[in-house]
């Protein structure tokens, strides 16, 4: 059985690249995607002093050389040198390193000449690995060329500082004194705190990141094995004899040349403290996990160095926390079966166990989003006591497996299940109330005073074997499908597309699909949106920074399935445009007619409260099986209640649709409390929150209610049950018709993305519910519905998941508005939105297009976050490398002055991402550091912020998010 508090509040460049500014994308038609395996990787741990180091026995070439490695961060914000030369004299060296603010520097300090190149691109992920080239040719007559640097085949051109070498200039690198990697040399300080992978240098050559890289047939840059010579001091590290940590294992050279380097402070020792892991760069497909740990190659978890209480260390393996937010892992699954270890290293106290990373908490497993292992009762605890086990004390390693298909939990004391549990089995769970296809992450936190935890995911042997067909946490054990594995076949972004002269102002050409949805705007002048799509048809245009009616006009024309063109109608010659782009799926509109969707909204099949006993009721237990949401069963003040169905249900999906006031009994399902929230309606505008319960493959025997204390504030009940996606509602009762509204749609629910005109029937009077509502296509309750009015000047309605109920604006700056009764004070149902009576979004006689969103877990992302208006603001994990992002603050305090924040990955391919465009205005590009997040492979960031756009401190935003590439082959951006 599953429980899952569902309220959705989560999760969300043309190449998988980093570039900076105008970037010039390499792309290989080799037409062989056969992998390069990077065996190993090496750890460099700064508390450790971990380096490697090398004096050549005499000079190279000290004009022309190339230095390229696999690199995945785990320090941040300090200063690593990844590369050194350093002749002893202050300031004699040559370094390329991170500089303290995470920006790549390349450059040289010299009595005779200087160069220095910083980038403008902050290099900030930390779950991801990065592929740098530094190809350095002071023979190059032209100076821009005397140095290129790459990240992940991208070439970077944009430097806050640029100071170039002077032509035909030796510099200390490939000099006869000592080099060092992970380290400064001068001063024995600046330790890389990360990972090192396939580490080149060619002594005597600059080439392109192709010597050592391709992208691969879905755009992903894959590592290549270096076939060309290395030179005179040239060597290659693979890390992959771990046999010992001598010159001639650990850092033999595999070039032939037998340019070894000593190891310095790493260890190869059984436990957690050895650095040389299977952590790496390489993405190899069916591999076999043994469970033993230590057996499958890939981009493993760490602790998430951008969440959480503590401080990190040795690679983000370690945590030293004294704080209450847990840390958890960088790779949080929704589907599958998972095994890690936890040992808890020193301390006091101790909370071990998995996180549902959709909501935010500041006290782990205080909360029904936190499953904590205590270390001084032995409860599992969440939110309350679930089960008992053993206490354990420092030195003890917690396993912890979890089926994310089944919604179990289990924890080991040095393999010793608790609760008498078979994970092998499935028996005895400590817990099987995981949320379904929510992101769950193993987590630990301390709660008391300071303590230390190591964690092992798998890049290493386990302590103990993990259960049968339990995995260890990394990209290659990751599965995802549809959408999920290829988002750019169902959404895409474009930009830089400057308008020409002829008809045709810009085309695309490189789309892999038919666009349905196409929203453009000029990047380059003050210029309006043009919101143009296939049921309305693309010679009609919505503006969303106007109010105005649908203008004429062919929009796009030439519209395949690998673009379009953009006319002269709506496109000015000499200005750039950046395009975002949905697939609507079918290649038709379909008609839905009224009560088309009855069959599949409702289950009339029985009387379901058959037998009920509605004694002390102050409302009939009928009252939740009519498929309204308007009221719910209740007992009255001083009595409990209970509804035995007369038949047991079976059910493969339950959702229970319910709501708590703040003095009000939980609510019971199968005689168990759910554990509702409650929310004070006096302080929700008097409207009660419904709350969504999701369950699936089990048995439903019962609901209930515990006591009712008061009469005040003392309402909770069931609004609906809906059982493998019908709303069960007692024959003879009439529901309301599913749709009541006939309307033209087009969807593709395998992305959750519907396009759908309607024409109104409400009387148009504001602020009271029509009873009517339209078919969406989407068969899951959508979690974005943005409306407009075709037929007349009115604003864009917009319907947000994970707002309290009301609306905002898409073509203004305003908060929530919690009055409203646009979308009728209710959450769509699978199958319809409902609609209130108001001119903007149902009027009699006016014409409509909805443009419906639901979350598709790996694809898209939705949800909300609290602002903190400091540069670590909130990390938010969507499970994916994001291509869009957009926000918007909905609460009171944001004052009714916070617009749209948008961010397109293809406009900044750069972190910090703070070039950004608004919904409700027509102003181009607005580049603000204020307006600034990371974009990261599996989530983003926001950053500092002082006017609201999007991480002002104290206000609730919600965002959307779309993805660019799937976090199982993304790189680090």
């Amino acid at each position: 059985m599953l429980l899952d508090n569902y309220k959705k509040e989560s999760p969300i460049i043309g190449v998988a690249g980093m570039g900076g500014g105008i970037n010039s994308y390499i792309f290989l038609s080799s037409g062989d995607d056969s992998p390069y395996v990077i065996s190993r990787s090496l750890r460099f741990n700064p508390g450790d002093s971990a380096h490697l180091s090398r004096t050549p026995s005499s000079a190279g070439n000290r004009r022309t050389w190339t230095w390229s490695a696999w690199v995945k961060r785990s320090g941040l914000g300090y200063f690593q040198y990844l590369f050194d030369c350093d002749s002893g004299s202050s300031p004699e060296e040559t370094p390329i390193r991170f500089w303290s603010d995470d920006r790549l520097n390349i450059s040289a300090y010299t009595t005779s000449s200087q160069y220095n190149l910083t980038t403008t691109a902050k290099f900030r992920d930390t779950s991801a690995w990065y592929h740098i080239v530094v190809a350095f040719d002071t023979t190059n007559t032209t100076p821009d060329d005397r140095i290129k640097l790459y990240v992940n085949g991208v070439q970077i051109t944009q430097f806050d500082v640029r100071a170039n070498p002077s032509e035909n200039t030796d510099y200390y690198i490939n000099s006869a004194i000592e080099h060092n990697i992970g380290r400064a040399g001068s001063g024995n300080f600046r330790y890389l705190g990360g990972y090192l992978a396939d580490v080149n240098f060619i002594d005597g050559q600059a080439l392109a990141p192709t010597s050592f890289g391709k992208t691969d047939s879905a755009g992903i840059w894959q590592p290549k094995k270096y076939s060309g010579t290395h030179g005179q001091n040239g060597f290659h590290l693979d890390f992959k004899d771990n046999s010992g940590t001598t010159a001639t294992t650990l850092g033999k050279d595999n070039s032939g040349n037998s340019n070894n380097w000593t190891p310095n402070y790493i260890s190869v020792s059984a436990g957690s403290g050895n650095d040389s892991l299977l952590d790496t760069p390489s993405q190899i497909e069916e591999q076999t996990d043994s469970g033993a740990g230590g057996t499958v190659k890939g981009n493993y978890a760490t602790f998430n160095s951008l969440y959480g209480s503590g401080t990190k260390s040795n690679g983000s393996l370690v945590t030293t926390t004294g704080g209450y937010v847990p840390d958890i892992s960088s790779i949080a699954p929704s589907s599958g079966k998972w095994y890690a270890e936890i040992t808890w290293v020193s301390g006091s106290y101790a909370r071990i166990g998995v996180q549902d990373i959709s909501e935010y908490v500041t006290d782990f497993g205080e909360n029904i989003y936190g499953w904590r292992y205590e270390s001084n009762t032995g409860n599992l605890h969440n939110g309350s006591v679930l089960s008992s086990g053993s206490s354990y004390g420092t030195g003890t390693t917690v396993g912890i497996a979890m089926d994310l298909d089944a919604g179990k939990l289990w924890v080991s004391k040095n393999n010793v299940w608790q609760n008498s549990g078979n994970p092998s089995t499935g028996a005895n769970p400590s817990a099987s109330n995981l949320p379904v296809g929510h992101p769950i992450a193993f987590a630990c936190a301390s709660g008391s005073g300071s303590s230390v935890f190591s964690v092992n995911f798998g890049q290493r042997a386990f302590a103990y074997n993990a259960p049968t067909n339990f995995k260890s946490l990394n990209s290659a054990n990751l599965s995802p499908t549809g959408p999920a594995a290829e988002p750019n076949k169902y959404f895409d972004t474009r930009s830089s597309l400057l308008a020409g002269g002829s008809n045709d102002r810009w085309t695309i050409s490189d789309l892999n699909f038919s666009t349905d949805l196409s929203v453009s705007k000029s990047t380059s002048n003050d210029e309006y949106w043009v919101w143009t799509d296939s049921v309305r048809g693309f010679d009609k245009v919505l503006k969303s920074d106007e109010t105005d009616q649908e203008g004429s006009g062919t929009a796009i024309t030439n519209v395949s399935a690998t673009g379009f063109s953009a006319t002269n109608n709506w496109f000015t010659t000499g200005r750039t445009y950046a395009t975002f782009n949905w697939d609507a799926g079918t290649s038709s509109n379909t008609t839905v007619a009224v009560a088309g969707k009855n069959t599949s909204e409702y289950n009339e099949s029985t009387d379901w409260t058959s037998g009920a006993n509605n004694a002390n009721m102050q409302n009939a237990w009928s009252a939740s099986f009519d498929g309204n949401t308007s009221n719910f069963a209740l007992p009255n003040t001083g009595y409990s209640a209970s509804l035995t169905f007369s038949s047991a249900i079976s059910y493969t999906t339950l959702e229970l649709v319910v709501t708590r006031d703040s003095s009000a009994p939980d609510l019971l399902m199968n005689g168990s409390a759910l554990n509702v929230p409650s929310t004070n309606t006096s302080s929700n505008g008097g409207e009660y929150k419904i709350e969504y319960f999701n369950f699936t493959n089990g048995t439903l025997t019962s609901i209930g209610h515990q006591t009712r204390n008061i009469a005040g504030q003392g309402g909770s009940g069931f609004y609906q049950i809906i059982v493998d996606g019908k709303i069960l509602v007692n024959s003879g009762v009439t529901p309301p018709n599913a749709p009541t509204i006939a309307s033209t749609l087009r969807a593709n629910p395998e992305a959750g993305f519907s396009i759908v005109t309607y024409s109104g029937g409400g009387s148009g009077s504001a602020n009271s519910d029509s009873g009517q509502s339209f078919a969406h296509g989407l068969n899951s309750r959508p979690d974005l519905v943005i409306v407009k009015k075709r037929t007349g000047a009115n604003g864009w309605p917009v319907y947000h998941s994970s707002t309290p109920i009301g609306a905002l604006s898409l073509n203004g700056i305003t908060a929530l508005d919690t009055s409203s009764w646009l979308f009728a004070k209710k959450s769509p149902s699978n199958n319809v939105v409902f609609l209130g009576n108001n001119p903007e979004i149902n009027a009699t006689g006016d014409d409509y297009v909805a443009y419906c969103f639901s979350q598709i877990l790996g694809y898209s992302s939705m949800g909300k976050y609290t602002g903190t208006g400091n540069d670590d603001g909130r990390f938010i994990y969507t499970g994916f490398r994001p291509r869009l992002i957009f926000t918007k603050a909905y609460s009171s305090n944001s004052n009714n002055n916070n617009g749209w924040c948008i961010h397109d990955a293809s406009i900044d391919p750069n972190n910090e991402s703070s070039s950004k465009l608004a919904f409700e205005n027509d102003d181009p590009i607005l580049n603000n550091s204020h307006t600034g997040i990371d974009i990261l492979s599996n989530g983003f960031k926001l950053k500092a912020d002082t006017n609201g756009q999007s991480n002002y401190s104290g206000w609730d935003y919600v965002y959307y998010a779309v993805a660019e590439n799937p976090f199982k082959s993304a790189r680090a951006r």
